[in-house]
């Protein structure tokens, strides 16, 4: 067998194993570096989304709440909320909201926006054979459902 030159040993024995290794600790950290500035990416991509979500779901929320406290009134002090009133139901029928409600949350949002529709058609008396209860009732029970919905949605556990 012929003796191998020391050239050759410092090559094979020394340098090759030092750059492989290097090398591919290099390749494999570059790997892992891509990935997690993916993941990372995507993470603050839902963070973002879930606070716009959470801002958008917020002012439509308290629009409703405000509707709530107006169809819990009586309907002779009607008039002195009623301006107000008009503006929080033209947010609460808006498709400003579209743009974020997922799937899952068009029969909530849909049933709620029956529910404020009915309870200003109440107040405008222009609604045939639907009670002032009714009319409430209607608009609380789809408020809960919806807020329930949009909570959900945002992974807030009841």
């Amino acid at each position: 067998m012929a003796e191998r030159s020391p050239v050759y040993v410092v090559l094979m024995d020394f340098w090759i194993p030092l750059l492989g290794g290097a090398l591919g600790a290099a390749l494999i950290n570059g790997i892992l570096a891509l990935y997690k500035l993916r993941r990372d990416r995507e993470v603050e991509h839902d963070q973002w989304l879930r606070n716009e979500k959470r801002d958008v779901y917020q002012e439509y929320l308290k629009s409703g709440n405000y509707l709530s406290r107006f169809v819990s009134l009586v309907p002779e002090r009607w008039h002195l909320m009623k301006d107000d009133m008009k503006m929080h139901v033209k947010i609460l029928l808006s498709d400003d909201i579209d743009f974020f409600v997922p799937k899952h949350l068009d029969a909530p949002l849909r049933a709620f926006g029956a529910a404020v529709t009915n309870a200003f058609a109440y107040e405008e008396r222009t609604t045939e054979g639907l009670t002032r209860e009714q009319a409430r009732e209607d608009f609380e029970e789809a408020y809960q459902i919806l807020r329930k919905a949009m909570r959900k949605d945002l992974g807030i556990k009841d």
